[in-house]
């Protein structure tokens, strides 16, 4: 496959209003940007699972995430709900901010839904995001 320069342009953007712009000049293959497309739009999907992908997969916020999509998977909950649960699930005893860190991180990443309340903030899954048992 013959390689030209060309300049390309990638623009995304999410449904909150967020943009993001990608500028690629220079040689480049037709799947070489696709498969750029496809990561920045996510959908890309790794052809074989490296071990950077396993250790990634074992950090404490995949480990988090997990815990909060299986033991969350109903309903609405509230951090003080995954704290308890975060405690009882993985042994360790979070600060407060660190849940709120972890939550917010999942509803900036499209992991989580998270809506004001009269008894504060609660979070529920997307559809999508649901793992069942």
């Amino acid at each position: 496959m013959s390689m030209r320069p060309r300049k390309v342009k990638i623009e995304l953007e999410d449904g909150t209003g967020k943009k993001l712009k990608l500028e690629i000049t220079g040689s480049t293959s037709n799947q070489e940007i696709k498969r750029i497309y496809d990561f920045l739009s996510g959908s890309l999907t790794p052809e074989t699972e490296t071990e950077t992908n396993i250790e990634q997969k074992d950090t404490l916020f995949q480990k988090f995430r997990v815990m909060v999509c299986k033991r969350f998977y109903i309903g609405v909950f509230t951090s003080s709900d995954v704290m308890l649960v975060a405690e009882e699930e993985l042994g360790i005893q979070f600060k407060r901010a660190i849940i709120s860190t972890y939550l917010m991180r999942m509803v900036d990443r499209g992991f989580l839904i998270r809506k004001w309340s009269s008894s504060g903030w609660i979070y529920s899954l997307p559809k999508e995001q649901i793992i069942t048992r």
